[in-house]
């Protein structure tokens, strides 16, 4: 069997149509994911008790903890506004993912500190680990575990 070639000018025509798909693409996840940030952001000012935020209390005595609470909703906000733009996605996504892995290693001490974390951690990863009698019924495990 022959495969029918196209011409140059058919071949340009036919890539162009599926760059402009491409790109007409509407991506919601990221859309999703700026609001959310958008909506912790304000929420975030709304209750802005420090004693409420635990990786803040992982830092010790630190003064004006209040700034500390502002500048996170504030990241949050711009970040997720950011996201919203194709121009700006990058930014705001770099900017985000900064901010929540900065939080996600501040509750590193208290893992390494207290032995009832680093217990629960270890029963939720041993749980997952567990080999299973049947591969058949593993998605009904993972439901009546809920």
């Amino acid at each position: 069997m022959k495969r029918a070639t196209l011409s140059g000018s058919a071949l340009i025509e036919r890539k162009c149509r599926v760059f402009r798909a491409k790109k007409a693409r509407t991506y919601i996840g990221r859309h999703v994911y700026g609001l959310a940030a958008v909506a912790f952001g304000i929420i975030t000012l709304v209750w802005r008790n420090v004693n409420n935020w635990q990786q803040i209390q992982a830092l010790g005595d630190v003064h004006h903890r209040e700034i500390l609470v502002y500048i996170a909703a504030a990241v949050q906000i711009l970040g997720g506004i950011a996201i919203q733009w194709a121009r700006t996605a990058r930014v705001g996504a770099i900017v985000l993912g900064s901010f929540y892995l900065i939080f996600a290693l501040l509750w590193v001490p208290r893992i390494v500190t207290e032995p009832r974390v680093r217990a629960a951690i270890a029963s939720g990863v041993r749980r997952y680990l567990q080999p299973s009698t049947s591969d058949a019924d593993r998605p009904l495990r993972l439901l009546m575990r809920g």
